[in-house]
């Protein structure tokens, strides 16, 4: 499942200043079998993500903008595949990864458009 859903409104400040916001969600489902010899469950992987952003964006001219953002990020799963740092001798990983997380992002853009 993945939905999404969002709004601008422009207009403000002389037709210089942008609103806006974006949502999206997205599930996810599995049942995992491995067969080698024999059947055997893996375990089930279940994922969801919410995310949500609001912006303004400000004309400084027709070619040069500014964008303030914020993002807001709510991730889960299940994943079973992940081994910890040196857990396996010999094999090289990148560790745990966090797979239940609340993730905050402020981001300022600058924008120029090339003639």
């Amino acid at each position: 499942i993945n939905l999404g859903a969002g709004f601008t409104y422009s207009g403000l400040l002389d037709d210089r200043l942008t609103l806006g916001g974006n949502y999206q969600f997205s599930n996810s489902a599995s049942d995992t079998l491995i067969t080698y010899n024999e059947v055997q469950p893996y375990g089930d992987y279940y994922s969801y993500n919410h995310s949500v952003e609001l912006y303004g964006r400000y004309a400084l001219s027709e070619r040069m903008g500014l964008k303030l953002s914020y993002q807001y990020e709510r991730y889960y799963d299940t994943d079973y595949s992940q081994s910890a740092v040196n857990s396996i001798p010999g094999l090289i990983t990148l560790g745990d990864l966090n797979h239940n997380y609340n993730a905050h992002l402020l981001m300022f853009t600058f924008s120029y458009l090339l003639p």
